[in-house]
């Protein structure tokens, strides 16, 4: 088939495959510290509550004769913006191995035609 006679490249699902992963990625790009720091946030939240609730069944089910932790127990540290529990590195995984794919099979394709 001539080059003329090519649809337009927008013709093809592969291409808007891959302009909404690069959109994706773009976007979590500008969102990735803002969501570090709410997510960082929210995380301390649940810890602090989850610590709470087991000093308080902790005291509600001391034993006189169990073993009480002493004051050189270590804490686990709170989540930092740079330490999260969930983070976003899987969602820049995808959405870069979908670019791509969507990236390869758009040249194939377009290729072929």
């Amino acid at each position: 088939m001539p080059v003329d006679e090519r649809p337009p490249i927008t013709d093809l699902p592969w291409f808007w495959v891959l302009v909404f992963s690069l959109m994706g990625l773009a976007a979590l790009t500008a969102i990735h510290d803002k969501y570090g720091k709410r997510q960082a946030a929210i995380e301390r939240q649940y810890q602090a509550r989850e610590r709470t609730a087991e000093q308080v069944a902790s005291l509600e089910h001391a034993d006189a004769d169990a073993p009480q932790p002493g004051p050189d127990v270590p804490l686990p540290a709170y989540a930092t913006p740079g330490h999260n529990l969930i983070s976003v590195w899987p969602l820049f995984a995808v959405l870069t191995v979908l670019a791509a794919v969507a990236a390869l099979m758009l040249a194939r394709e377009w290729n072929r035609k």
